[in-house]
């Protein structure tokens, strides 16, 4: 089954169908969860091509942050495709106990 790896949390998630990212960090801390705050912020470490372009959204909020950097994602915006080991990702969101 494709699976998502949180490396500082040391946190996997598998599913089966595809998912956004945002479905595989339930027990995260986050805002709006429409791609308006950036709380739900993630860098992808290995896996880029196993997840959906960025969104109009993403673009819009990235260029009023001033972030440039091609790998960080919202994790609301952006949906896995099916890969066995689909993509890496670290966030600074701790889960929730």
């Amino acid at each position: 089954m494709p699976s998502v790896m949180f490396v500082k949390s040391e946190t996997e998630f598998t599913f089966r169908d595809v998912v956004s990212l945002l479905e595989c960090m339930e027990n995260m801390r986050f805002g709006c969860k429409t791609g308006n705050c950036g709380l739900c912020r993630v860098k992808v470490l290995s896996g880029m091509e196993n997840i959906t372009g960025k969104t109009l959204k993403e673009k819009r909020l990235f260029k009023l942050l001033g972030i440039e950097d091609q790998t960080v994602r919202l994790a609301c915006q952006c949906k896995i495709r099916m890969s066995p080991r689909a993509a890496q990702f670290l966030t600074h969101r701790q889960p929730r106990h």
